[in-house]
């Protein structure tokens, strides 16, 4: 009787969640896809190839320098949440804030350096400067969204980045058109760091009294301890999907970058079900876990995996038949990242056939395996990238991608059904 309750809770939480977000996360992707496609469009190839480096390096810096609070604030939040340690929760959210910000500050004052140092006509030195820019509010936004997944409120955590500021931007694309990738950039930034004082506030109200009441207590060194290694872990994870455009733009140049965004672009609609599921899942199996509830929890991991191969499996379709038709929309010469799309289309799809089983790994404590598994990943991808890059052009890019991802993901799977089947041996 009482599993069958708590079944009833976990299925009204998952459709409450999956409804909001499922509406929410679409949204947002399909206006940052028609932002890109309005930009493409409207912008040379070559600057609309420097607006998707300059914004890939700021991302993935930016989930360094969150020194990996991008994804244990989501474990930690709810673990304590269910303990009543509020000191605890309140030590956590205000040293990891200040860590971040130093962190970001920091990098970003480094990259200004360098933009500095380097010869005035090196465009590098410009790129370098708009990604300094960009990193503190980049930092500071993976952190609250992190913390607010924490707190239960998907669609409040995903909303300003992943909706609202895609859809400015695109508004006004529309209304007066940028005249260059420094205008653009220039005007993302401000938009940025306003949503996000917003965004802050936001959180800031939806934390409980007691967390914002009670005396802080801090365990700084366990927090980092267990952080850094999701932090590498998500970092490198990225960097699977977004080092491709790096290397791209800094092997074939900012044109070629362009046409290949619009296939990375298109490609990542395949995963937008594992997304979905990231987002409601993650929270849950860190209760659920931390509750000892086995069987839900296995529960909860096959329900993810077959909703996430169903739609995943249509979007996998939909992107090898009308590969041509979506990357025409984009303009003249993006016909090219026809090969590539669908060569990056299975790696997505491999990916979200393996379900939720890295947040499994990371929610039950067992960072370091998951990093390990991603870091041989990572250091794969750029290996294959120098290789296959230079000699196959965009292709190249995207096969050293769907390898990378798969063989990662694999791996991932297979320790997270040795773990499910340990946790049953222990029941």
């Amino acid at each position: 009787m009482i599993l069958e309750n708590n079944l009833l809770k976990l299925v009204r939480s998952l459709s409450r969640n999956l409804l909001s977000v499922g509406i929410i996360l679409p949204l947002g992707l399909g206006t940052n896809f028609l932002m890109n496609l309005v930009l493409a469009r409207t912008m040379p190839v070559a600057s609309f190839g420097v607006f998707s480096y300059v914004l890939t390096l700021a991302n993935t810096i930016a989930l360094g320098t969150s020194l990996g609070f991008s994804t244990s604030m989501m474990r930690f939040i709810p673990e304590y949440q269910i303990k009543n340690e509020f000191s605890l929760l309140n030590g956590l959210i205000t040293i990891s804030f200040k860590l971040i910000v130093i962190s970001s500050i920091l990098i970003g004052s480094i990259l200004l350096l360098l933009s500095w140092l380097l010869p005035s006509e090196n465009l590098y030195a410009q790129y370098f400067i708009y990604t300094s820019l960009l990193i503190i509010p980049l930092t500071i936004d993976v952190w609250r969204e992190s913390s607010v997944r924490g707190l239960h409120q998907i669609a409040k955590a995903i909303l300003p980045r992943q909706v609202l500021l895609p859809a400015i931007i695109l508004c006004f694309t529309l209304l007066f058109k940028f005249s260059s990738e420094n205008s653009l950039l220039v005007f993302y930034f401000f938009i940025l760091f306003f949503l996000e004082i917003i965004a802050l506030w936001q959180f800031w109200n939806l934390l409980p009294i007691s967390a914002k009441t009670q005396p802080p207590l801090y365990e700084t060194m366990f927090w980092l301890k267990t952080s850094i290694p999701m932090g590498v872990s998500g970092l490198i994870r990225l960097g699977i999907n977004r080092w491709d455009i790096l290397l791209v733009g800094t092997y074939l140049g900012m044109e070629e970058a362009g046409i290949y965004t619009a296939a990375a672009y298109i490609s990542l609609l395949v995963s937008l079900a594992m997304r979905i599921l990231n987002l409601v899942c993650g929270p849950l199996i860190s209760q659920i876990y931390h509750n000892k509830q086995i069987q839900t929890l296995r529960l909860i991991m096959n329900f993810s995996i077959s909703f996430g191969g169903i739609i995943g499996g249509f979007f996998l379709g939909f992107a090898f038949m009308f590969s041509d038709n979506i990357l025409s929309f984009f303009g003249e010469g993006y016909q090219k990242a026809d090969t590539a799309l669908k060569i990056l289309a299975v790696g997505q799809f491999i990916n979200l056939i393996t379900g939720p089983a890295s947040l499994l790994l990371l929610m039950a404590g067992y960072e370091r395996s998951e990093s390990s598994a991603v870091l041989l990943s990572g250091i794969l991808s750029i290996i294959l990238g120098v290789i296959l890059i230079p000699q196959y052009g965009i292709n190249g890019a995207a096969i050293t991608t769907a390898i990378t991802i798969s063989i990662g993901r694999i791996f991932i799977y297979i320790k997270y059904k040795s773990l499910i089947f340990r946790l049953g041996q222990n029941l």
